[in-house]
């Protein structure tokens, strides 16, 4: 059976895409459904239901569990060792094959994202009181490096090289920071929007970033010029990735702001507080957005929305949900399957591009590797 939710719901759509009014949206090849059940009653293991109706191999995973932490939110990982962003203790955790341990603690109430730097260090950013932590990768020490004026939570991180920058989106203000390496911060760009949930972007400069309550994806260039990519449907775009000159979103739709359940952080208090009623799931949206600005919905769902997204090495888009514990796999021709199916009933960030891939959960936290998955021919 799933896990009851044991902590209050984080804003785990936060998102927001910006598009041109310019792009025409391309629905041909979508599918929609109104039920997980319409793909498969019960659990999957190993196994993958496709959008024909068929079931192939899946992936087998090997799970890892963050013994009484409600909630593994962020992700990051160099040369092999895991790092993980937790609530509702703020702690950062290390991961050395099976061996986890605590690696360092912030004192917030979530690492809502991390990133590596030009340094080498690990940054991590906070809720609910918009701080940055610099962590040494190889003491856990941590200092405190920024703190965005105006910002109340660090939704996404990027290190960006051109700039040398590390890039902070923010909320509850909706703006789009450039900090240096002494930790000034600097307003890139501020947008109309209340937050700036996901980043994502190239190696050269280009930085896309997606808000919440406008649902748009914006494209900062390297001279830091900004226009909208496209304005999709729903209030949060949840999470963008941008790999080999396309962009894949996740657009939902919510009935709740993100950051309203975040009070300051009670230290000491127990990890797990006991069941609280779950708010029913919102609604999201797979999309993709190729070289020309031109935007696909690939996948509709009534049932769930998406809480992670990320282009696979093999041409796949993999897409986490925040209901059912669920990773969708989304061929090139936007067929679909269920290739992920764990007992957490939220899926909140992907690494799958990694040499050992892997992805963590909420609703109890657990680290997942893939061991193996079978293509479909």
């Amino acid at each position: 059976m799933k896990r009851t939710k044991t902590i209050l719901r984080i804003a785990l759509a936060s998102l927001v895409i910006a598009t041109s009014a310019t792009v025409a949206a391309l629905g041909t090849q979508s599918f929609a459904l109104d039920s997980a059940d319409a793909f498969v009653d019960g659990e999957l293991d190993g196994a993958a239901v496709h959008s024909d109706g068929s079931v192939r191999a899946g992936a087998v995973t090997e799970r890892t569990a963050l013994a009484n932490v409600p909630l593994a939110y962020s992700m990051a990982e160099r040369a092999g060792t895991t790092f993980i962003g937790t609530g509702t203790d703020g702690a950062v955790y290390r991961v050395d094959g099976k061996k986890t341990k605590v690696f360092a603690d912030t004192g917030e109430l979530l690492v809502s994202s991390l990133a590596f730097g030009n340094d080498g260090a690990l940054y991590a950013g906070t809720l609910p009181n918009g701080r940055i932590y610099r962590i040494d990768p190889k003491s856990g020490k941590v200092k405190r490096f920024s703190a965005p004026k105006g910002a109340k939570h660090i939704w996404a991180l990027r290190y960006d090289k051109r700039r040398s920058r590390l890039i902070a989106g923010t909320g509850p203000e909706g703006k789009l920071f450039a900090i240096d390496p002494i930790g000034r911060a600097k307003v890139l760009f501020d947008t109309e929007a209340s937050h700036i949930m996901a980043l994502s972007g190239d190696d050269k400069g280009t930085i896309y970033a997606g808000t919440s309550d406008q649902a748009l994806v914006l494209r900062i260039s390297p001279n830091d010029q900004a226009m909208v990519v496209h304005d999709f449907p729903g209030n949060e775009i949840t999470a963008i990735d941008f790999h080999k000159g396309q962009l894949v979103v996740a657009s939902n739709t919510f009935k709740t702001a993100p950051g309203t359940q975040f009070k300051a952080p009670r230290r000491k208090a127990p990890a797990q507080a006991g069941p609280v009623t779950r708010p029913r799931p919102g609604s999201g949206q797979l999309w993709r957005v190729d070289a020309e600005g031109r935007a696909e919905m690939l996948v509709s769902r009534k049932d769930t929305h998406f809480t992670a997204i990320q282009w696979g090495t093999d041409g796949a888009i993999y897409a986490g949900g925040g209901h059912e514990g669920r990773i969708l796999r989304v061929e090139p021709d936007a067929s679909y399957s269920i290739w992920v199916d764990v007992e957490e009933r939220q899926v909140l960030a992907l690494n799958l591009r990694a040499k050992s891939p892997s992805f963590v959960t909420g609703d109890g936290a657990a680290l997942y590797r893939v061991k193996s998955s079978k293509r479909r021919n």
